[in-house]
């Protein structure tokens, strides 16, 4: 070997051994591969904490977002679908802006279906069943009492402004009014207590349909009812909707509004509210078709119907809604059976979202301060607002 390549090979090995900060690479520091599985069992122990928050999906916008919450909706509601015909929703007025959060606050587990659920208060409502039971978690602790077993079906419930809950029995032209009554009157000390049904309004030769709270401005406390004309014979039949005020007396006719069949697009009602303006919504459910809505304004006009009339798809059971309702700033949330769908529309009645359900909803109501609640078939009570809180699971024993 050459002296002149011992050297080069002295020189390269003397470099190797010595660190030039200009030439090396200072390592990457990169997170473990495990910092993934940590949050998440973070985030795990964080929701057995405060609870779980339960929440709906939206439809999105697009056709394939569309197809996709339908075949997620069909999956959820195969028996209904096969019954009931094809199920497509409608183009969605969708933005970031108005996208909204639906999430079930309170979930309260029981043994058997509720038939009708009138709230009180946000967190407070009657739930009618064969059993009307008083339900109160407006402490964080859920309270929930049997007032009253019922020995006839009821087919409508609503409070007034009293604050009196207010039922139309079926086969019934009356409307029946729970009263209380103990020995030491309305303290809430007493252990006296007694509730009963005593009839409010005599409704004959009309049967009560749907009920809800009436907003009038000239009498303090009255309710609205929405009745069905009976058929005058079997030649003329007569069915137009009457929407029928009573005053707080229980006595006095307030007002009546005929909804002419001609102008008002209104069949077989099953539910009603109103909203500060004097605007109804009114929910048709016919048998064998699919069901609509029909927003009316005080004076009987009518304002729009949701779905718009589908000639080519009248046959088929799109839709079947059981309940609607206004939220405070005049948003419509309906419920929907057909693939469990929660409805949100502006107030011109362009859909805005499809939110859903895990289960099939039995009954429907709209509480103060926008709090929403659904009964369901398997026997679950949930209440739903639109806002971000946190929910709370419990089990609803009676005490």
């Amino acid at each position: 070997m050459f002296d002149i390549d011992v050297l080069s090979n002295d020189s390269k090995l003397s470099s190797s051994l010595e660190d030039d900060p200009y030439i090396d690479i200072v390592p990457r520091i990169q997170p473990p591969r495990y910092q993934y599985q940590d949050e998440l069992v973070q985030k795990g122990k964080l929701q057995a904490i405060i609870g779980y928050m339960e929440s709906g999906t939206y439809a999105e916008v697009d056709e394939i977002g569309i197809r996709l919450r339908q075949k997620t909706d069909q999956d959820k509601n195969e028996e209904t679908e096969k019954e009931n015909g094809s199920n497509f929703c409608p183009l969605l007025k969708f933005t970031e802006e108005n996208k909204r959060d639906f999430f079930a606050i309170n979930t309260f587990k029981r043994t058997a279906k509720v038939v009708h659920i009138v709230p009180k208060q946000s967190l407070q409502a009657w739930l009618i069943h064969s059993d009307i039971e008083e339900l109160d978690c407006s402490t964080g602790i859920v309270k929930t009492k049997i007032l009253k077993t019922l020995d006839e079906e009821p087919q409508c419930a609503a409070r007034n402004n009293a604050n009196d809950l207010i039922i139309g029995m079926w086969n019934k032209k009356s409307l029946k009014q729970l009263k209380y009554s103990g020995a030491f009157g309305f303290n809430l000390f007493a252990k006296n207590k007694s509730y009963t049904l005593g009839n409010y309004i005599n409704t004959a030769p009309l049967q009560a349909v749907c009920l809800c709270t009436c907003t009038s401005a000239s009498v303090n406390g009255d309710i609205t009812v929405c009745l069905v004309e009976k058929p005058a014979s079997d030649q003329h039949l007569v069915k137009n909707p009457i929407i029928r005020r009573y005053a707080n007396d229980k006595t006095q006719l307030e007002s009546d509004l005929v909804l002419s069949e001609d102008k008002i697009d209104i069949e077989a009602p099953v539910y009603i509210s109103e909203n500060t303006n004097g605007d109804l919504c009114i929910v048709s459910c016919p048998e064998g078709k699919a069901s609509w809505i029909t927003i009316v304004n005080s004076n009987g006009e009518m304002k729009f119907r949701y779905p718009e009339i589908d000639f080519k798809a009248a046959k088929r059971i799109k839709y079947d809604f059981i309940g609607a309702g206004f939220l405070s700033d005049g948003t419509v949330t309906v419920i929907d059976r057909v693939g469990f769908r929660q409805h949100l529309l502006d107030k011109e009645g362009v859909l805005l979202q499809i939110d859903t359900h895990d289960s099939q909803p039995a009954c429907f109501a709209i509480a103060p301060h926008d709090h929403v609640w659904i009964g369901f078939e398997d026997g679950q009570v949930k209440i739903f607002t639109y806002r971000n809180e946190y929910s709370v699971i419990q089990e609803l024993k009676p005490r």
